[in-house]
């Protein structure tokens, strides 16, 4: 019973919870800006709405790029266009995937989806062509197969409802080939050839 007691703290004041969520969020979304506001309930909303890339030897900051949607997606890094340089790929609750500039924060391409996008891209070659393609589900049902260069819609697949996991990329069926596997709200994990 000693040891359970110690798990029990004195209850938190408004203002604590609120400083708890906020470094919570801050955490959960270290690259990006939290833009809070307490509505008239007097709930926490916090929205990030930009990506922020700061030198990691010094606080300066490199570059920001917003959306008009909150981002709840993890960052994918890698040379999608070929260049020898990393570009930063991501999606937004705008129901757009970004992909930008690792160096400067430029858009590169956007491609819109019919819902917002929770999920986090995975980047991989899956068509097998030597370069990276996005991958990356979204709110309106689809899984999204993206030419990492232009931004253009390889192909789609619809499950019965919405996804907000993110895809793994793997050769589960030993052809040498990647295939994406992902989760959707449908219940179902999906497994598809790239």
């Amino acid at each position: 019973m000693g040891s359970l007691m110690g798990l029990i703290r004195p209850p938190l004041r408004k203002r604590d919870m609120i400083i708890m969520v906020l470094l919570a969020m801050m955490t959960l979304v270290n690259a990006t800006r939290i833009a809070c506001t307490i509505n008239k309930e007097n709930q926490v909303q916090a929205e990030p709405r930009e990506i922020l890339v700061q030198n990691q030897d010094t606080p300066n900051l490199m570059w920001k790029y917003a959306t008009s949607g909150a981002i709840w997606s993890s960052p994918a890094l890698g040379d999608i266009d070929g260049d020898g340089k990393l570009e930063v790929v991501i999606g937004s609750n705008d129901d757009k995937i970004y992909a930008l500039n690792g160096e400067d924060g430029s858009l590169l391409w956007r491609y819109a989806t019919d819902n917002g996008i929770w999920s986090s891209p995975a980047l991989g070659d899956i068509d097998g062509d030597g370069k990276l393609e996005v991958v990356i589900g979204s709110w309106d049902s689809n899984i999204y197969a993206i030419n990492g260069k232009g931004g253009v819609l390889l192909w789609n697949y619809t499950t019965s409802k919405g996804i907000q996991s993110s895809p793994a990329l793997g050769d589960i069926d030993g052809d040498g080939k990647l295939e994406v596997v992902i989760g959707s709200n449908d219940g179902k994990i999906y497994a598809l050839n790239g």
